[in-house]
């Protein structure tokens, strides 16, 4: 029998500036990297401008700034803060986030949480893809995130076997 290194993986270390170009390749459209995203539900509109994005981390949280605009209100920033831990031990793929964005409240209250759900969907398809390229030859997936704040730091991990999972559900 083989021995099993039961050390888990190292993590992977994505600095702000990549992390943010890959959250704004994803909120992109993917012909028009540069353009104004349309947002439309319920007879109301936004323009979302992805290359505007900016991003800055501090230890334990991620600021993400994205630029909006809607004919009441014009372009304006909004700023989402999500709390996503200081250390491995509490790695995740949730975070903690204000209820409404930072910024313009008629903005904010009407589009906060599109923003939000979008915003953080950016930032784990970003993570994941980082953790691909880190581990070409292997199956490791994004497993959690936290941030030292200098880096996004992305733990990798096994994803959980549909069986197991099952198995879980089942009880």
């Amino acid at each position: 029998m083989e021995p099993t290194d039961q050390s888990p993986p190292p993590a992977v270390a994505l600095d702000p500036q990549t992390c943010a170009e890959g959250m704004v390749r994803r909120l992109s459209h993917p012909e028009h990297p540069k353009a104004p995203v349309a947002w439309r539900t319920l007879g109301s509109e936004a323009l979302l401008y992805p290359d505007k994005l900016r991003l800055a981390l501090a230890p334990g949280l991620l600021l993400v700034e994205i630029s909006l605009a809607t004919d009441q209100t014009g372009e304006v920033a909004l700023v989402l803060p999500f709390a996503v831990g200081r250390s491995r031990d509490q790695a995740s793929l949730q975070a903690v986030t204000e209820s409404v964005p930072r910024g313009d409240s008629r903005l904010a209250a009407r589009w906060g949480e599109t923003a939000q759900e979008l915003v953080w969907d950016a930032i784990l398809v970003t993570g994941r893809e980082a953790v691909a390229k880190a581990t070409p030859d292997s199956s490791l997936d994004l497993g959690g995130l936290f941030t030292d704040g200098k880096s996004l730091l992305l733990i990798p991990a096994k994803p959980i076997p549909l069986s197991e999972l099952r198995k879980q559900i089942a009880g």
